[in-house]
C-alpha cells in the first residue's frame, strides 16, 4: 500500500564553499575548492507512521508493526478471498526524513592554453577537473533503510584535450564517473538498492571555417562505446542495459 506524500515540505540545505583560485595567464586557471553541504528534510519513502492508514478506507484487519513491516491477523473486510493470518502488509509513503544528510567534498580543476608558444605548438590546450564526494547521514529510525541523496558518485572527472588555429579545430574529451546509487521501487525482486556502473565515455568535436561564412563540423559521440548498466544489490542481478553506440554527426552552417 502506498500511502499520498501530501504532508512533503520542501527540504532545507546549509552550504558552505570555499575556494582558491589562480589565474597565472590569460585564459588558464589552477582552482582548488572546498565544499559542504547540510541537507535536512530530504525526501525518502519508507512506514514512519505505524500501521495505521487514515486516508484508507479498506480494512486489512488488526495490524501489528514488526521491523517496518506491518502483520495482519486475518481479520479483514475482503470479500472471497481473505488476506491471510501473518502476512505481510507493506505500508510506505513518501515524508521528510528527520536524519540529516551531509554532502563533503573537493573539486580541483585545471585549464591551460600554450598559445605563448611558437606556431605550431601554440594551437595546443586542455582542461582537467576532478570531485571527490563524501555522503554520510544520521542513524536512522528503527524498521528504516539508510536515507541518501541519488545519483552522486564518490569520484568523478574530465579530460579535455583540444588544438585550435584561426580557422579549424579539434577537441577530444572523456568523462568518468564511479557507481552511484539511484532511487529504488518496488520490483519482484523486492525493493533492493539500484546502483549504476561506474562507466567512462569518449567524445570528439571539429569544426573548419570553409570561407567567414561557412563552417562544417564533425561530431563523435561515445567513441568506445560504453554501456549503461544498473544492477540491484548484487551484480549478477541486472535490472537494465542502455547501448548506444558510436555516433557521428556532420554538420554544415552559413552566416548571412
Amino acid at each position: 500500500v502506498t500511502l499520498p506524500g501530501t504532508n512533503l515540505v520542501p527540504f532545507t540545505a546549509d552550504n558552505y564553499d570555499l575556494s582558491l583560485e589562480w589565474y597565472n595567464r590569460e585564459g588558464s586557471s589552477i582552482a582548488l575548492a572546498y565544499f559542504n553541504k547540510e541537507i535536512d528534510g530530504f525526501y525518502r519513502q519508507g512506514n514512519n507512521f505505524g500501521c495505521s492508514m487514515p486516508t484508507s478506507n479498506i480494512d486489512f484487519g488488526n495490524l501489528s508493526l514488526v521491523d517496518g513491516v506491518c502483520i495482519s491477523d486475518g481479520n479483514d473486510e475482503f470479500e472471497g478471498d481473505t488476506i491471510a493470518e501473518n502476512a505481510e502488509i507493506n505500508i510506505v509513503q513518501w515524508f521528510n526524513s528527520s536524519e540529516q544528510i551531509t554532502l563533503e567534498g573537493i573539486e580541483l580543476a585545471m585549464q591551460q592554453n600554450l598559445d605563448f608558444l611558437p606556431y605550431p605548438w601554440n594551437g595546443f590546450g586542455g582542461a582537467f577537473n576532478y570531485t571527490h564526494v563524501s555522503q554520510r547521514a544520521e542513524q536512522p529510525s528503527a524498521g528504516l533503510d539508510p536515507v541518501f541523496i541519488p545519483g552522486v558518485s564518490e569520484d568523478s572527472y574530465n579530460l579535455i584535450a583540444f588544438y585550435e588555429q584561426d580557422d579549424w579545430g579539434i577537441r577530444f574529451t572523456y568523462n568518468y564517473r564511479d557507481d552511484y546509487q539511484v532511487q529504488t521501487t518496488n520490483t519482484l525482486f523486492g525493493t533492493g538498492v539500484r546502483t549504476v556502473k561506474a562507466v567512462g565515455r569518449f567524445d570528439m568535436s571539429a569544426y573548419y571555417d570553409v570561407t567567414d561564412a561557412i563552417t562544417v563540423s564533425l561530431k563523435g559521440y561515445n567513441l568506445n562505446e560504453s554501456v549503461y548498466e544498473e544492477f540491484q544489490d548484487v551484480e549478477s542481478l541486472p535490472r537494465r542495459q542502455d547501448f548506444e553506440g558510436r555516433t557521428w554527426v556532420l554538420t554544415a552552417g552559413m552566416k548571412f
